[in-house]
């Protein structure tokens, strides 16, 4: 592959999708379908509209040639004196016979030209471009036009009771026919459903351009039809089996049905108590939802990527339909309070706002801010505070000889998915004469030498077995300028590791036990700040069962317990690699975001999971835990109770996940009670300015600094959470 086409895949999707992508799950590889979901950085200015038909115009469409598709994109959005971040998705030729390296390459060749597209306009900048995951042919529309929602929507009833606020939920297993979700007259107050993975036959004026929408009619009629069986209700409803394997929502609890329900879900048969109040059932009909389920590739693969396009098409999904809620009652140009819950999130990025997809997040957010409308993001701190995920070299580890420092990365057996481990160096820092030594756990080396960039951005090289050097590649090391920001970078190393125990037992796999990366002539690099090293999440996501076991670093001196015996609340003593401080969702270190950690109910301690920001000093600004909720009952009983799939369903679920809709619930109810500021929130710091909105709410934390860093600035209290009898 050409220099000029590397650099549009990035090390993930070239390992994904193509070296690696015999490891690859069902649903994952591109070799079946021309669609690919991709996303496409701009300059402030650039109008998607007219690139789409450039190519159009050109015989794009319908040809051999490569073509972009756009999904409902929110306008305001382009707008701006801001980049421009776009979901699209490219139509290349029809596949054919061929290596995973040969889909890549035309994959590549469709990103080169939607780059060279955008070139050919005005004051034409620096762009970026880069693949995501496959959209099965039978989930796409391409008679999809983004003013078909206009009429569809004019034919929709309206609401008896006018919003105050609109809850939007982003997550998998949508039960969107739930009746927690209905008002105080039976019917549903979901104004919009899209399930992004659902089959796209039998619609002939489709208002998405992949997978299907509901709207809050066409809901009540499933409801009216098949409300007395929801198994045959989602079977009629989400037809999304074979297009992804995997479809959750059959199951009797998901994770979206958990969270949907716990931040906008009635509590219609529970009686209220002096010590666990519920709220009548009216005062959450002026409540709209707006749901969005991913589609199964999104959640099964727990790493960073492969799901930006999928996640940025349903914020600008829901921008637009808040525009549509808001216009419909209150008129045009007015805006409802729109407070979003995304319990989603990984271990990787740079964990200073600048990961692409939170550029584009806090993009969109803030240019709704700025027209009036108040935003908030919801997002959990997440899991891995105890997970041994997240290390830092400093110049006091380096060995006297190279000054070098040897991670210890420990695979487990039985491993069906790959690994992966990002190694970012700092600003200012470049690769330059770093080299990498890596070594399997019966020392065999499978790689010792620079990764020199030679002048590009990206630079890949393949891992072949210790001693076959014929065989499968059991592995990929890249390096990587990684765009940050306008006119800003981090270089960073991703290395790649084929399962354990591969699902096709012909492939070699990698040895289990612990890999050791040797990082040599790091003088340089440590003298500009700590190296940051991040394996990323391989976890069985809820509901689904994929042999994943998770890798970890395997430090010794790592203190599993603190003096008295008790797993530790704080941090590694200086001097120590792994680190607990910095394991923060690496989706949620930018300012736009309000970051939610779990607490124990009983004693109100930080829930042992619950993650924490790098800097314990940090009072204000992105980048830390800004208030929590209770994410288990009590240390003998883990979790918080919700919904389950099915109507009348109750299933206790624990992660900073299940905190998360609570306190969005707790936004909503601020905005229904009246106390709501109709001016958003700033652009500063969106998790204080929560803090602030949710007073009365909320109790201050405690003044110790483990506490701060582990819990924020606020706990909401118990007669808010709502939680079932």
């Amino acid at each position: 592959m050409s220099d000029d086409l590397t650099e549009l895949i990035g090390p993930y999707e070239r390992w994904a999708h193509g070296t690696g992508a015999a490891y690859a799950f069902a649903g994952a590889t591109v070799a079946d379908s021309p669609f690919m979901a991709a996303t496409a950085e701009w300059p402030a200015g650039t109008d998607p509209y007219a690139i789409a038909a450039g190519l159009a115009n050109n015989g794009s469409l319908g040809s051999s040639s490569p073509a972009v598709l756009l999904p409902t994109l929110w306008s305001a959005a382009f707008d701006g004196a801001e980049r421009v971040f776009c979901p699209a998705v490219l139509r290349t030729a029809e596949p054919v016979a061929g290596t995973g390296a040969d889909r890549l390459r035309d994959l590549a060749s469709a990103c080169s030209q939607l780059k060279s597209e955008h070139a050919k306009r005005p004051a034409a900048q620096e762009t970026g471009i880069r693949i995501n995951s496959r959209i099965p042919r039978s989930a796409v529309h391409l008679g999809f036009h983004p003013d078909n929602i206009t009429e569809r929507y004019a034919t929709c009833p309206s609401a008896p009771v006018p919003p105050a606020a609109i809850m939007a939920v982003i997550d998998d297993g949508i039960a969107f026919a739930h009746e927690n979700l209905r008002n105080a007259a039976g019917a549903t107050r979901v104004e919009f459903c899209w399930l992004q993975g659902a089959e796209a036959d039998g619609i002939a004026e489709p208002t998405v351009l992949f997978g299907r929408e509901y709207l809050s009619d066409a809901i009540d009629v499933l409801i009216q039809a098949h409300g007395h069986d929801e198994d045959l209700l989602y079977r009629r409803a989400s037809p999304d089996r074979g297009v992804y394997a995997g479809a959750t929502i059959d199951r009797l609890a998901t994770h979206g049905a958990h969270v949907l329900d716990a931040a906008a879900g009635h509590r219609h048969g529970s009686k209220p108590s002096p010590s666990r109040p519920v709220p009548p059932a009216g005062d959450l009909d002026a409540l709209r939802v707006i749901a969005v389920q991913l589609p199964a590739p999104a959640t099964i693969e727990t790493a960073s990527f492969g799901k930006d396009a999928f996640i940025l098409s349903a914020f600008h999904y829901i921008f637009d339909r808040a525009d549509r809620i808001a216009e419909r009652y209150l008129g045009k140009g007015a805006a409802l309070p729109l407070i979003i819950n995304f319990s989603y999130g990984f271990n990787g990025g740079p964990h200073h706002g600048g990961e692409r997809l939170e550029r584009a997040l806090r993009s969109l957010i803030r240019r709704r801010v700025a027209r009036g409308g108040a935003t908030h993001l919801i997002m959990p701190a997440g899991n891995d505070f105890l997970s041994g995920l997240h290390g830092e070299i400093t110049p006091d580890l380096l060995s006297g000889d190279g000054h070098g420092f040897a991670i210890p990365w420990r695979l487990q057996p039985n491993d069906r998915t790959s690994n992966y481990l990002e190694i970012w160096l700092p600003r200012g820092a470049t690769p330059d004469h770093v080299f990498i030594r890596i070594t399997d756990p019966v020392g065999h080396m499978v790689y010792d030498g620079p990764i020199e960039s030679a002048g590009s951005s990206i630079r890949h090289v393949d891992l072949m077995p210790a001693g076959a050097p014929g065989q499968h590649p059991i592995g990929q090391v890249s390096v990587e300028r990684y765009r940050t920001d306008d006119d800003k970078a981090l270089w960073r190393f991703v290395i790649a590791l084929a399962p354990t125990e591969p699902d096709n037992p012909t492939l070699p796999s990698s040895r289990s036990g612990t890999w050791t990366v040797r990082l040599g002539h790091l003088y340089r690099a440590v003298q500009h700040g700590p190296i940051t090293c991040r394996i990323q999440r391989d976890i069985n996501p809820f509901g689904y069962a994929l042999g994943a076991r998770q890798s970890y670093f395997d430090d010794p001196r790592d203190e599993a317990f603190d003096a008295s015996g008790h797993r530790p609340l704080g941090d590694n003593p200086a001097g120590v690699f792994v680190r607990r401080f910095g394991t923060l969702n690496g989706l949620a270190t930018h300012d736009a975001a309000a970051v939610v950690g779990g607490f124990v109910a009983t004693s109100q301690t930080p829930a042992l999971y619950s993650a924490a920001g790098h800097d314990p000093s940090l009072q204000s600004g992105p980048g830390r835990v800004h208030l929590s909720a209770a994410s288990d009952a009590s240390t003998a009983l883990e979790g918080v109770l919700a919904a389950g799939t099915r109507s009348g369903g109750v299933v206790r679920m624990s992660g900073t996940s299940m905190a998360a809709p609570q306190i969005a619930r707790a936004t909503a109810i601020a905005y229904l009670s009246g106390m709501g500021r109709p001016s958003g929130s700033s652009q500063g710091d969106a998790g204080h300015d929560l803090v602030q909105l949710l007073d009365g709410q909320v109790c201050p934390v405690s003044q110790d600094a483990i506490s701060r860093v582990r819990l924020g600035e606020a706990l909401l209290i118990s007669r808010n959470r709502t939680l079932y009898r």
